[in-house]
């Protein structure tokens, strides 16, 4: 009960501080928190750059690029420790913001320089955390706006970022020599496994389908992270293949959680986010860029979590996207306030 408590309290956090931003945040300037998430943007990638470098340089194969809140928790000196996936997460999020920032407000001067910049080291910092969930979404929500997205910039801005991400990973490994290129073919081939019904996650989620096919009572859900409380369960059921594994599928941990009625809930309240977006973005176009940015980090999100969970429990994922609503909509509400 103390365990699930604490959950609810850190999800409550997540409304908590989207309704500081709307209720006392002065927000008539958008551009001057979207530049300072940026110049976050920055930061973190020099360091997830050269954190994933220096470990390279010292012949550490299997350290993954990991941001500023990784050295907070010593993951400089545990590797371990923190979560690559959730800095991935937290970068494509960022991304997407300066795509779009670029594409339609188009900067100038150091406000550019700061975009440009913060953008191809991101792309870079993204591919350095080798988190194969987030790098596909992202790369698939970047293919979407290829291809129903009307902006020349836009196309030209993924295709140029593709192409220097590209470049900068040749170089690397062929000043690295063997062992790097031997690295990434490793991981690139063990994700392979990751989508077949056989082994990796996807074969979890399949196995977890079975076994509620076959227990209804489970479909009535069991309560705030309760998945957590039944690990050692799913373990020897062989439901999951760690002890101190996950669900991996983000909605198969709503499922267990809350049950068909909650993620039916569920469903319609991440709904009512894109009518949100789409109503203000039609009466708000100076913000319309925003409105597109978030709806496409939430399409993001649900892509990432077809394999896994990390956007739900992660606090600092759920608190730059509620912070993030809670901009836009109080800039918004203002802006067609005065009109």
């Amino acid at each position: 009960s103390m365990f699930q408590l604490l959950y609810l309290c850190r999800y409550s956090l997540y409304f908590i501080i989207g309704f500081y931003v709307w209720k006392y945040l002065p927000v008539k300037d958008i551009e001057r928190y979207i530049l300072i998430l940026l110049f976050a943007l920055l930061i973190n990638s020099v360091y997830g750059i050269y954190e994933f470098i220096n470990y390279l340089l010292q012949g550490v194969f299997g350290v993954r690029a990991n941001g500023f809140w990784g050295l907070i928790l010593g993951a400089q000196l545990e590797p371990g420790i923190s979560d690559p996936g959730n800095f991935a997460m937290y970068i494509a999020m960022s991304l997407l913001i300066n795509m779009f920032y670029i594409s339609f407000m188009k900067p100038s001067g150091a406000k550019k320089t700061l975009a440009i910049i913060s953008l191809f080291l991101g792309f870079i910092t993204l591919h350095m955390t080798m988190s194969r969930t987030e790098i596909v979404s992202f790369w698939i929500i970047c293919l979407y706006l290829l291809l129903f997205m009307r902006s020349k910039s836009m196309h030209r801005m993924i295709m140029v970022s593709f192409l220097l991400t590209a470049l900068a990973g040749l170089s690397l490994v062929l000043y690295l020599g063997a062992d790097t290129f031997q690295f990434i073919i490793l991981r690139l081939s063990s994700t392979l496994g990751e989508f077949t019904v056989e082994e990796g996650r996807f074969s979890q989620v399949y196995n977890l389908l079975l076994y509620l096919q076959d227990h209804f009572i489970h479909w009535w859900g069991h309560g705030i992270s309760s998945w957590r409380l039944y690990k050692d369960e799913f373990y020897s059921k062989g439901l999951i293949s760690f002890a101190s594994g996950s669900l991996y599928s983000g909605y198969s941990t709503i499922f267990w959680d809350a049950g068909l009625i909650g993620i039916l809930i569920w469903i319609f309240w991440i709904k009512k986010h894109f009518l949100i977006l789409k109503n203000i973005k039609n009466k708000v176009k100076e913000a319309s860029w925003a409105a597109m940015s978030l709806k496409a980090i939430l399409i993001c999100i649900l892509v990432v979590m077809l394999s896994t969970s990390t956007p739900m429990h992660n606090f600092r994922l759920m608190g730059y996207l509620s912070f993030l609503f809670g901009l836009f909509l109080k800039y918004s509400y203002q802006k067609y306030k005065l009109k």
